[in-house]
């Protein structure tokens, strides 16, 4: 008989959910683009509304936490995300299909905090870094297999299949979801390790830097998202080879996710975090201006590296300031969702001043502002940490 422990079960959750998440935040692009001829304005728009109302979902995850226990608020996101996935697949409407990819937005947003609360419950120190490790591993190396799968399903003489495959996914999240603890146990203040004065004051530092790169790696991430499918058209790709090859930037993201979670070096310090700020842009500016394959590849090598230490100490950080709590993961998953909707707006603006519809010179345009201040801003958190570290 196969047997798990409690841990595991929020593991496989977060496995499923992330298969389940990929395939619709960034695999329907490549559907909608193949299948329902959207152009790269259209997609950009699509995840526009996705970003809005899945900032507002994770805002307000913690509220509905007070009201309905964790595990009920799981099961209603999972239930609702297939009522609409479902709903999405059938959908023939412009209109409809909106609509129905922001409710599927608003309730992955919901979900993220909880099942991030559910990962940090009852660690602290040592413990809590190996947990959050072995999540970040687990749901990134979903990305990967969603991609691929994405461009063997969407090409496919039955598209509908990469529905179906998002669907069950979700059915196999609520049983292992029937399996959790209504609540996760939170650790008390006094127990807890970072109520030591110098920790508190170097990880919240780190915390914000870390929080204003992981908001412009999200920004970059799903500007990228809507506009990987014509990048690869334009190449001359088909459908599968290109979804395929857009999981190199998920992949290279488990290796440093594996990396990360084998050392505990970087903790505390600045310079990895410094260099990972610099990288990121690097990438995702190789990504998006390449004619050619190897360059692009390089670029999400490059790309998933940077956003995967960023957004590890992002959610490591938080955790063990503010416990595992679900405010905890929702003011980081509440950012993630300001990335989400941020850069496709940035697309949207910079689309209108290009052109043509394989221009990308406005989106350069538009996105250098923002990489500017986003680099700004952590910078000046890492050096008052330095500033700290010489007094």
């Amino acid at each position: 008989m196969f047997h798990t422990n409690p841990k595991q079960h929020i593991f496989f959750i977060a496995f499923t959910e992330s298969l389940a998440a990929i395939f619709l935040e960034r695999g329907f692009y490549f559907y909608a683009s193949d299948v329902l001829a959207y152009s790269s304005l259209n997609n950009l728009w699509l995840a526009f509304c996705f970003g809005i109302v899945y900032a507002i979902g994770a805002l307000f995850s913690h509220g509905i936490t007070k009201k309905i226990d964790e595990r009920s608020v799981l099961l209603i996101s999972f239930t609702g995300l297939i009522f609409f996935t479902i709903m999405l697949a059938f959908t023939s409407s412009m209109l409809g299909i909106f609509l129905c990819f922001s409710m599927i937005g608003l309730f992955t947003g919901i979900k993220w905090p909880v099942v991030e609360a559910y990962v940090g419950a009852g660690n602290s120190g040592k413990e809590m870094f190996k947990t959050v490790g072995h999540f970040n591993i687990t749901w990134a190396a979903a990305a990967p297999i969603a991609l691929i799968l994405t461009g063997f399903l969407v090409g496919s003489s039955s598209p509908l299949l990469f529905f179906v495959a998002a669907i069950v996914t979700h059915f196999i999240s609520i049983i292992f979801c029937l399996k959790l603890v209504n609540k996760p146990r939170q650790l008390s203040v006094e127990i807890h390790e970072t109520t030591i004065k110098n920790r508190v004051e170097r990880y919240t530092l780190l915390l914000r830097a870390s929080r204003a790169s992981m908001i412009l790696s999200y920004i970059l991430l799903f500007l990228l998202a809507p506009l990987l499918p014509s990048v690869f058209l334009r190449l001359g790709y088909s459908v599968e080879f290109s979804a395929g090859m857009s999981g190199f930037l998920d992949i290279t993201r488990v290796v440093s996710f594996v990396i990360l979670g084998g050392l505990t070096i970087w903790h505390g310090r600045s310079s990895p975090l410094f260099l990972m700020i610099i990288i990121l842009p690097v990438g995702f500016l190789l990504i998006l201006m390449s004619d050619n394959l190897m360059m692009i590849i390089l670029g999400e090598i490059l790309f998933g590296l940077a956003s995967g230490l960023i957004y590890f100490g992002a959610l490591y950080y938080a955790l063990s300031i503010k416990n595992a709590a679900v405010d905890a993961g929702g003011a980081h998953e509440s950012i993630i969702g300001a990335g989400f909707a941020i850069g496709p707006l940035v697309g949207i603006i910079g689309r209108n001043l290009s052109s043509s519809n394989d221009d990308n010179t406005g989106i350069i345009l538009c996105i250098i502002p923002i990489i500017i201040i986003s680099t700004c801003i952590a910078m000046f958190y890492l050096y008052r940490l330095h500033k700290m570290n010489i007094r």
